[in-house]
């Protein structure tokens, strides 16, 4: 959506549920912050994953697929 485009939606998103625009403005830049925080938390201790434990999670995968418990 462009700029006028979202600002019709959250206009009349505020009228359905008595919420005001700067409300929701504040809202939606949470929500996306938040999204992106989290995508680069995960991305970023994916990266610090080394090759043993992403192997060791392979292992841990393939046993609970199969129905056994992996061995600790």
């Amino acid at each position: 959506l462009n700029w006028k485009g979202r600002q019709l939606c959250s206009e009349a998103f505020s009228r359905i549920y008595k919420i005001s625009v700067k409300q929701i403005k504040i809202l939606t830049k949470e929500v996306t912050s938040g999204v992106v925080r989290s995508f680069h938390e995960n991305t970023g201790s994916m990266k610090n994953v080394t090759k043993t434990t992403a192997d060791e999670g392979t292992l841990m995968n393939w046993y609970r697929v199969n129905g056994q418990d992996h061995p600790t």
